[in-house]
């Protein structure tokens, strides 16, 4: 068995501020702007990949004048040079920049996801607003009768409590709650 170090995982600047807009809550000039101000502060190290030979070469930040990851190129000048060097992107340059993926997900963790179909179903206020309800329905048409082709069972109550609330629970919890609140006007009725 061949035991070979460990390299780090590495994606190129512009892949880094994609994943910083999708971890985070930055737009991606914020997020551009945030990994740049973090490679001029040296708090992540850019190594630079040459396609011919694919050797990695790592450059220290300090020498950087100035930084644009939008388009993937590093502009420095050194300290005695008059024109600005294009390192990568220019014409004629073969080379790749590239940041560690751990880095960057330490400097911009990834928030929490947030769904909006987890959790319990919508909340029906069963002895509230559906009580009302069934009440006043049984007040108008009265106790089911199989002489009534439109009231002829709880199955209808049922049916007319499923439309009041729009479908929002299942089949089962209507009966049970309509059943229920059936006999409770049956009672008071009873009661009277």
């Amino acid at each position: 068995m061949i035991d070979r170090p460990f390299k780090p995982r590495r994606e190129s600047l512009t892949a880094a501020v994609q994943a910083i807009v999708k971890d985070t809550a930055f737009d991606e000039d914020e997020a551009s702007r945030q990994l740049e101000q973090a490679i001029r502060e040296g708090q992540l190290r850019v190594y630079f990949v040459g396609r011919s030979s694919l050797r990695r070469t790592e450059f220290e930040s300090i020498d950087w004048n100035s930084i644009n990851v939008r388009n993937s190129t590093i502009n420095y000048k050194p300290h005695d040079a008059k024109n600005w060097a294009v390192l990568l992107g220019g014409p004629g340059m073969a080379m790749r920049a590239e940041i560690e993926i751990a880095e960057r997900r330490r400097l911009w963790p990834a928030q929490p996801a947030v769904s909006g179909k987890r959790g319990r179903p919508p909340n029906v206020d069963w002895e509230g607003d559906v009580r009302k309800f069934v009440h006043a329905q049984l007040d108008h048409h009265g106790w089911p009768d199989g002489a009534d082709p439109e009231w002829k069972s709880q199955a209808d109550v049922e049916r007319a409590v499923a439309r009041h609330i729009r479908d929002a629970v299942g089949e089962s919890q209507i009966r049970d709650h309509t059943k229920r609140l059936m006999a409770e006007w049956l009672s008071s009725k009873a009661g009277k």
